[in-house]
């Protein structure tokens, strides 16, 4: 066609979205097309000046493409696919425009995008399935250190991770002693770590989980074996320490603990003054 005019005319006994790739300079012409906030799709350059311009007749954001050229192939046919257009419209610049060039990309464009009869069907995942394939929300296990086994030795911190859990993991008495801070949480009796594993596995999309310890995580815990093996099948993990039962007795007893020999005799048998003198003589061997 020789002018706008002419194009605008045609398009007025049309019916379907039209991509506008003429630039901002005719776009008035072509507001006469009726319907033109639904139908008319515009590429235009990136400058202020031009969107202004776009927006104060009538088009909205939605409608207008903001892009500095040049265009290849593909990008030609994502706007087409994106833009539902059944119609291009452009402009001849001539060969030193690069005109054919550019004709040529469209058609090559349009007859991908019109190549099968109907819409062309989108395939792929979407973008919130993209972002949950590339980072799956898996919250942080929470290793929390319960004191004491009562609410009144728990930290305020080791209170907040668990009621903010969705599972509750640890031996019976310890689940039980905290439960009432989460009542809508799942309850698993165990503390073995490759069951610890299982029972986050198995909850997964309920929430953090809590896997609750006696005392201090890091004194003579389990938290330990069961951090490894979290990590080992892919989690990441917070601790949450809480008050130890030495420090807890030296606190009752009124006594500073800093020189204190600790000797575990959970599930074992030692003797604590042999411990002590055993620590004492790896001082003094060189």
């Amino acid at each position: 066609m020789e002018s706008s005019a002419e194009a605008v005319s045609y398009l007025t006994g049309t019916e379907g979205p039209v991509l506008l790739l003429t630039g901002s300079k005719t776009i008035g012409e072509y507001t006469k097309i009726p319907d033109f906030e639904k139908r008319l799709y515009a590429r235009i350059l990136p400058e202020e000046h031009q969107l202004a311009k776009c927006r104060s007749l009538g088009l909205a954001a939605s409608h207008l493409i903001c892009m500095q050229g040049p265009f290849s192939c593909e990008m030609n046919a994502a706007t087409i696919r994106q833009t539902g257009a059944k119609y291009l419209v452009t402009k001849e610049s001539g060969a030193a425009g690069g005109f054919w060039r550019s004709w040529r990309r469209r058609l090559s464009a349009a007859s991908r995008r019109w190549s099968s009869a109907g819409r062309a069907k989108e395939e792929g995942l979407s973008l919130e399935e993209v972002k949950r394939h590339l980072s799956p929300e898996r919250p942080p296990v929470c290793l929390v250190g319960i004191g004491m086994g009562g609410e009144e030795t728990l930290t305020v911190e080791a209170r907040r991770a668990i009621r903010g859990c969705g599972l509750l993991i640890g031996a019976e008495r310890m689940v039980r002693s905290v439960a009432h801070l989460s009542p809508g949480a799942e309850q698993k009796i165990c503390y073995l770590p490759d069951d610890i594993v299982a029972a986050v596995k198995a909850s997964e999309g309920n929430g953090p989980a809590a896997v609750l310890f006696s005392g201090d995580t890091g004194f003579y815990s389990g938290a330990a074996r069961a951090a490894e093996a979290l990590r080992a099948a892919g989690y990441s993990v917070r601790v949450f320490p809480g008050i130890s039962s030495l420090s807890c007795l030296a606190a009752k007893v009124q006594v500073p603990w800093e020189d204190a020999v600790s000797v575990s005799l959970h599930g074992r048998e030692a003797d604590p003054a042999e411990r002590f003198w055993a620590d004492i003589r790896k001082c003094f061997t060189f």
